[in-house]
């Protein structure tokens, strides 16, 4: 399976990505938008804000930052519309993983609201538009890969060719494209999948090709990620 090259990768758009019209506010607007938004929940201790898809998309990992630390302890973040898309079609797609995420049992006093999301999230969410990341699956297997997962005396120069061929418009294969994914920011295989419209299935038999060659260090269990978790 291949995916035309895309030139500069690192600086794209996901393929499908239209849900996500951007409106640009300063950090000073953002503070002053959700504040008087925040929702009282009857019996949540936290306040529950909504951020549409066209400001959300374009809030700057740094305003990002300052978000998550006014408002991180207090206020859970409604997931914009088009991550509630991504969740309904993994829903559909892989229900035991979004189970998994969103099914399990509400602790007593809270929202049994699916896609509440701490505002302490959102940095990892904005940068490189990533999303809600799927990273800490109890009862079902994580694939979730950052550049820590690389090995990287072996992967630097096939990631020097890829980068070549994209230079030159040449096709690259969805292979190669999930290497770049990872090399650019943190993803999971659902991720990535549903944005490039390839089967999970082959998306998981790529990687574990790519662990088979010696290129990609795979880690299924939340205690065996923690050494390969980065957002940097």
């Amino acid at each position: 399976m291949r995916i035309r090259a895309i030139r500069g990768q690192s600086n794209s758009k996901y393929p499908n990505s239209n849900d996500r019209k951007n409106e640009t506010m300063t950090s000073e607007e953002l503070l002053l938008y959700i504040q008087p938004r925040i929702e009282s929940v009857p019996g949540m201790a936290h306040g529950v804000v909504t951020i549409p898809d066209q400001i959300f998309w374009n809030i700057t990992p740094e305003q990002a930052e300052e978000l998550a630390s006014a408002f991180g302890t207090t206020v859970f973040l409604r997931l914009p519309e088009s991550e509630k898309k991504f969740f309904e079609w993994l829903r559909s797609t892989e229900p035991s993983v979004w189970q998994d995420l969103w099914g399990m049992d509400i602790p007593e006093g809270e929202s049994d609201e699916p896609y509440l999301v701490g505002m302490g999230l959102l940095p990892e969410m904005v940068r490189e538009q990533r999303g809600f990341p799927i990273c800490d699956l109890t009862t079902e297997a994580n694939f979730f890969f950052s550049i820590k997962n690389f090995n990287a005396e072996e992967i630097k120069p096939l990631i020097d060719a890829i980068l070549q061929r994209m230079e030159d418009k040449i096709d690259v294969s969805a292979k190669e494209i999930l290497l770049m994914e990872i090399r650019r920011a943190p993803i999971d295989v659902w991720r990535f999948a549903y944005f490039y419209r390839v089967p999970v299935a082959d998306v998981k038999r790529m990687v574990a090709e790519l662990v088979d060659d010696g290129l990609l260090r795979y880690a299924a269990s939340r205690e065996e990620m923690s050494d390969f978790l980065s957002w940097e």
